[in-house]
């Protein structure tokens, strides 16, 4: 196997995992705040955070085939144009956030959710791709 293929092949297959631990410091900051707040309780900081794996676990369905059909070309459409810089990919990374969330949800909220989810992906993608 080539090692380009094998960089992608890990990227696509590890990326979309980012979801786990940015919807868990999601979890935290939020249950922070709900403690500094005065609201919190442990019973509703575990449904919390089953809430929030559940919402990781659910992305993956969108994430995987979004990292397929928009991740990995784009990735190598900027490593032929050698810009395959962080900043860049995580600024095209909204791309799809932001055409969804024009065209189905535009809500203000839902495209900060969900850009944070793309932002989590792309992020542990370039990760792996660099060091594979």
């Amino acid at each position: 196997m080539k090692p380009i293929t094998k960089k992608n092949l890990a990227a696509g297959l590890i990326g979309p995992l980012g979801l786990y631990p940015a919807f868990f410091v999601a979890w935290v900051v939020l249950a922070l705040l709900d403690t500094y707040e005065g609201r919190a309780s442990l019973e509703s900081a575990s449904d919390g955070l089953l809430l929030f794996l559940g919402m990781a676990t659910v992305g993956l369905i969108y994430a995987y085939p979004l990292t397929i059909m928009f991740g990995l070309p784009s990735a190598a459409f900027l490593r032929k144009l050698n810009l395959f810089k962080l900043p860049i990919v995580l600024l095209i990374s909204l791309i799809p956030v932001s055409i969804l969330f024009g065209i189905f949800v535009p809500t203000f909220y839902g495209w900060l959710i969900y850009g944070y989810a793309s932002l989590s992906v792309a992020f542990l993608c370039w990760l792996t791709f660099k060091w594979v």
